[in-house]
């Protein structure tokens, strides 16, 4: 193995520790360690005597991240203590490590909380607060809805604006996942309201009624008569047309009745759903493309083929009833937006009255304390003298707000007025950010390159790049560099359009590898494969599920990570990242099949696996007797182990999937409905997790893992289900909304909640046990 002499931004690196009066923005790449540059840094800061740990906010993405920062500060600042050349400054280092408790080395969460409680009644909080963790802020949310939901429905203002975008086509769980949007991002809503819709019309209803007219005429040209699929088609559109004009209704909507058909809705959709729009909603397409010309004869009025002038006919009657109805829909949607509005923005008075924060509150509450109140703002920035923010791509613009408020001097001159942070000038060496745009993949964290970009332009004219990789050898360098560098381009040339990707800068490999069989690098294994997507994804894990047998069997040679010498591989230096979770089911099946041992690192990898769909499933079918769905997938699970054959045995012998009235058929389908049905009597009063376990004791789920390979990982998912329910119930929740929650979680978890600090970890699967 060779290692370059000395890093080839070794510059860049010097720069980062001694250019204490500048502000940085550090781009730094994957494993060019940009935390040991964070380090080097913050020694500088304190052994130069510019700021003491009490004046360093050193920011983070993850607990994690501020624990190891914390640590390798500690180590450093001892180490400078024991063998720095200048006196003074040993003792400056010393008394810094034994002072570690003092510096806010945090996450940005941790940081916002910290801001605020030392300042709580400037940011409008009570003096004594608490937080509340991702399930208390989800059962917070749910329980509010429900009594907002249930308050609306009695409400003679919003019970007919919710009945009549039901008739219209939305569900309540549509206006629930609404609301969770808007609860996620009130701080954007606070100052958007929701536009007036234009007035609606309906002129598709006299269109319709003067289209069946004109398809009775056109359709004796059918040579096939009523057999032909277009004749059908249009005879169903005749009929709507007659079906809307007998209505008499016309177009108006909550109008008198008798209104003229084709006169505009209003701006104010009264509570009477008209028939008409009830029909069009319920009609499906007009248009067609079924139907063929040689089978109808040519109109003698137009001149035109029966079947082209029908299809031209219905598709216009498509276009109108199409952007009609959208309109219709958005005028009963808009007015009920804005009781949604009002609902979410009333919780967050609610939440800062009673003192009960969310995590994204921390961050909007401190953005706001710092812009809003100049005392508060005057303060922070006399207490911190250097903010140090690391990972600066994976966080929203409120962060970037709450830097440059804190960065700027107290000082200036209406330092403290502005609510612009642009307006903000960051005092030199305040501020340093360390961030790669490469590495931006948090958009629905609001991480956006554009934002990234108008930071680093308000910052300083240059980022200070570091492209030495210590982690990687030449062939992965060469590789990443050669593609990378062809789909990296940075902005839109379009009509200067905002920047979508970042500037590719090559990366410097820092070792090259021994000779090894195969060669150490990147290897393409397989080609294209053709057909469905569940074929594509079938042929793809069983090439991968091979690929790791062969890796094994044929001795492959890697570096060993602590000794740096080769040696053979094992199952355990293999790691399957997957972009999604699509072919999970696919790839679990195909590396128990090759008898690859295998477990699951991520959270929501687990949550998809069959065992735990399998639980969850039976756990829905417990909580919601009228979901069939469940109900029979809990049946078909291994927790009952019922065929389809016995399925259909049971429906052919009387017996209905309701088991509250399960029929008088018998047999293990019978059973199953008659345990489901105990467990069900049983969940009003028992807690979740003690639930959830006694259902896996009783349907041996764990003892029918004997019977599967890996069983031990089994277990631990399924372990994973009853700990998921043991935090719901310490964050608060009911043993009645237990299995509902547990389910919930399953469903959401490929989209976690912004205000989650979960770790920033791949999709992955480790082999090996």
């Amino acid at each position: 193995m060779t290692v370059a002499a000395a890093p080839a931004d070794q510059h860049h690196r010097l720069r980062i520790k001694d250019c204490l009066d500048e502000n940085l923005f550090v781009e730094a790449g994957a494993g060019t360690g940009k935390t040991t540059a964070l380090v080097s840094r913050i020694t500088s800061l304190i052994a130069s005597g510019r700021t003491d740990m009490s004046g360093l906010a050193a920011i983070t993405f993850t607990e994690a991240a501020a624990s190891e920062l914390r640590e390798r500060v500690r180590r450093e600042l001892e180490k400078e203590a024991r063998e720095g050349q200048d006196a003074d400054e040993r003792q400056r280092c010393g008394k810094a490590a034994r002072e570690m408790e003092l510096a806010s080395i945090q996450t940005l969460h941790s940081f916002a909380l910290s801001l605020l409680r030392e300042l709580p009644l400037e940011a409008g909080l009570p003096p004594v607060f608490d937080t509340l963790d991702g399930i208390q802020a989800d059962l917070g949310f749910q329980e509010a809805w429900e009594e907002w939901l249930d308050q609306a429905l009695d409400s003679d203002e919003l019970s007919p604006q919710i009945l009549r975008a039901l008739s219209l086509g939305l569900r309540l769980a549509d206006l629930r996942l609404v609301a969770a949007a808007l609860h996620r991002d009130y701080d954007l809503v606070q100052q958007v309201p929701f536009p007036e819709a234009p007035p609606p019309s309906l002129t598709i209803v006299p269109q319709l009624a003067e289209a069946a007219s004109e398809v009775d005429r056109l359709l004796p040209l059918a040579k096939n008569g009523p057999s032909d699929v277009l004749y059908a088609h249009a005879q169903a559109v005749s009929n709507l047309g007659r079906r809307i004009q007998d209505a008499g209704e016309g177009a108006s909507i909550g109008a008198p009745i008798g209104a003229p058909i084709g006169a505009p809705i209003g701006a104010s959709i009264g509570a009477s759903i008209g028939a008409s729009i009830a029909l069009l909603t319920a009609a499906g397409k007009l248009s067609t493309t079924r139907g063929a010309q040689g089978n109808w004869g040519t109109d003698p009025v137009s001149g035109v083929n029966g079947c082209t002038f029908l299809k031209a006919l219905f598709a216009e009657l498509e276009e109108t009833r199409v952007r009609e109805l959208e309109q219709i829909r958005l005028a009963a949607l808009l007015p009920l937006l804005q009781s949604v509005r009002r609902f979410v923005l009333e919780q967050v008075e609610r939440r800062k009255t009673e003192g009960r924060a969310e995590f994204h509150d921390l961050l909007v509450w401190a953005r706001d304390m710092l812009r809003n109140n100049p005392r508060a703002r005057r303060h922070f920035q006399r207490r911190f003298s250097n903010i140090l923010i690391d990972e600066f791509q994976d966080t929203d613009p409120i962060q970037a707000e709450i830097a440059f408020f804190l960065a700027g001097s107290p000082d200036a001159p209406a330092a403290g007025e502005t609510a612009d942070w642009r307006a903000v000038q960051a005092v030199p060496g305040k501020l340093f950010v360390v961030g790669d745009p490469k590495q931006s993949i948090y958009r629905f964290r609001r991480a956006d390159i554009s934002a990234l970009e108008e930071v680093r332009g308000q910052l300083t004219q240059e980022s200070v790049p570091l492209v030495q990789n210590f982690r990687s050898q030449t062939g992965v360098i060469d590789w990443v560099n050669h593609v990378f560098r062809q789909w990296m381009t940075g902005a839109d040339p379009a009509d200067g359009g905002p920047v979508l990707q970042a500037d590719y800068q090559d990366l410097s490999a820092w070792w090259t590898p021994p000779d090894a069989t195969p060669p150490l690098g990147v290897h393409r294994i397989g080609g294209q494969v053709d057909g469905p997507a569940a074929e594509v994804r079938r042929q793809e894990s069983l090439a991968v599920a091979a690929l790791a047998r062969q890796v094994k069997a044929e001795l492959w040679q890697v570096r060993d990570g602590d000794s740096g010498e080769l040696r053979d591989a094992e199952y355990r230096d293999i790691c399957l990242l997957m972009p999604a979770r699509t072919s999970l089911g696919s790839l679990e099946q195909a590396l128990e099949d090759a008898d690859v041992p295998y477990r699951i690192e991520s959270e929501s990898l687990v949550l998809a696996t069959e065992d735990v769909r399998e639980l969850l499933n039976c756990l829905r079918a417990i909580d919601s007797p009228a979901d069939q769905v469940a109900l029979v997938a809990a049946l078909r699970s291994s927790a009952f182990a019922c065929s389809d054959a016995e399925l259909l045995r049971f429906v052919d012998d009387g017996g209905r999937f309701d088991y509250f009235n399960p029929g008088a058929a018998s047999g293990p389908v019978a059973d199953g409905l008659a345990a489901l049905r105990k467990f069900h009597d049983e969940h009003s009063w028992s807690l979740p997790d003690e639930l959830i376990e006694r259902f896996i004791r009783d349907r041996r789920m764990i003892e029918s893992s004997f019977a599967r390979r890996r069983p031990r990982e089994r277990w631990r998912r399924l372990r994973f289900v009853v700990e998921q329910a043991t935090a719901f119930l310490h964050a608060g929740g009911s043993s009645r909304c237990g299995v509902s929650w547990t389910g919930w979680t399953a469903r959401s978890a490929s989209a976690p909640a912004p205000w989650s600090r979960r770790s920033r970890k791949p999709t992955k699967i480790v082999c090996g046990l």
